[in-house]
């Protein structure tokens, strides 16, 4: 086993500085043996041209020999010796290009942001009615909020369960710190649960515990054990497979107030995936579309949806907020945020 001291000193060969710049996120190494680091405050950007082979040979024979036992010779997943970071690393000749290895490093987050910090930095800001809404709303009992924050705020404080959605690298993770730390300031009590292949959610309440996968045990099996360890609030990293049944179980179930993120571009694709994931579970696969989509809406209450693009000036954006109001007919009901420029004011409207 390689010490720690000569560890750090390849890593500084193979990744320069850029892995302890708080602003970097992720690595990657290219098939050309390109060098590129995602920056949140200069986006993408390559930073070497070359990494020598040596090092690079050197640095997957050390992580080869760490992690043995995986599914293919040729492909190590794991996280990064001494390092917290998530890691991706595959061996030709399962790519183009004239180098040995290709691989992705994902930084855990050094500073957790709050809400207040995403308000203020624009990332949630009051979304328009780009959405197509009713507009003949009945007006009484409807709630408004001052900015889209307090939607957030109030789901927590009222232990809803709140999905959120995007794409590789939107930023789901770092949003999902945030709204812990908003379940740490407003229900400081709770018992905070955690369930991830790789440790990356950040937990500011006192009473908490972070379950993690490995080769023997998946998420569905963690998710059996965290019910009999008596949690307020359960919250998985990511959901991408049968155990999106016994996450909704488990929600449905005396533990609301959930947090849980999907890979997907909207909300409503959101749903329909995890219907899809629903249906891997060998119990539920004998369940109707109509009886997995009632589970569905009456287990997830709000989805937050946010997206990566350089066309944002801070790159990433949260783009739609959703309330799931039900489902009828093989459709998710679902109300959409919208600013309201007459009032200034945040409303939900059922969206066409």
């Amino acid at each position: 086993m390689i010490s720690k001291e000569d560890m750090l000193t390849l890593y500084h060969q193979l990744f320069g500085d850029y892995l302890w710049q708080d602003s970097v996120t992720e690595i990657y190494l290219n098939g050309d043996c390109s060098l590129w680091v995602d920056d949140t405050e200069s986006g993408i950007t390559k930073v070497q041209n070359k990494i020598e082979r040596s090092v690079a040979i050197k640095f997957w024979d050390i992580i080869r020999e760490i992690y043995p036992n995986q599914q293919s010779e040729l492909i190590v997943e794991g996280e990064l010796p001494y390092f917290k970071a998530r890691l991706e690393c595959l061996h030709k000749p399962l790519f183009e290009g004239d180098g040995d290895i290709v691989f992705s490093v994902r930084k855990q987050a050094v500073t957790v942001f709050t809400l207040q910090s995403y308000k203020d930095s624009g990332v949630l800001a009051p979304i328009k009615g780009t959405i197509r809404t009713k507009a003949d709303i009945v007006k009484d009992g409807r709630v408004s909020f001052r900015h889209p924050i307090d939607v957030i705020s109030d789901a927590v404080l009222r232990k809803k369960n709140i999905l959120v959605v995007g794409g590789t690298g939107s930023g789901k993770t770092t949003l999902t710190n945030a709204i812990l730390a908003e379940i740490a300031s407003l229900t400081p009590d709770d018992r905070v649960i955690t369930i991830e292949d790789t440790l990356e959610l950040q937990i500011s309440v006192q009473n908490k515990l972070s379950l993690r996968t490995d080769r023997d045990t998946d998420i569905k099996e963690l998710l059996r054990c965290c019910m009999r360890l008596h949690p307020n609030r359960i919250v998985v990293g990511e959901v991408r497979g049968g155990e999106a049944y016994s996450l909704l179980k488990a929600w449905n179930s005396g533990h609301p107030g959930g947090v849980a993120t999907l890979h997907a571009n909207n909300a409503s694709e959101a749903l329909e995936k995890l219907s899809h994931y629903i249906f891997e579970d060998s119990v539920a696969r004998s369940f109707s579309q109509d009886t997995v989509g009632r589970m569905i809406a009456g287990s997830v209450d709000l989805v937050i949806v946010i997206e990566y693009s350089h066309e944002y000036q801070t790159r990433r954006r949260v783009t739609e907020i959703c309330e799931v109001k039900g489902y009828l007919n093989g459709r998710y009901n679902l109300s959409v945020l919208v600013h309201q420029s007459l009032t200034g004011l945040c409303e939900f409207k059922p969206q066409i």
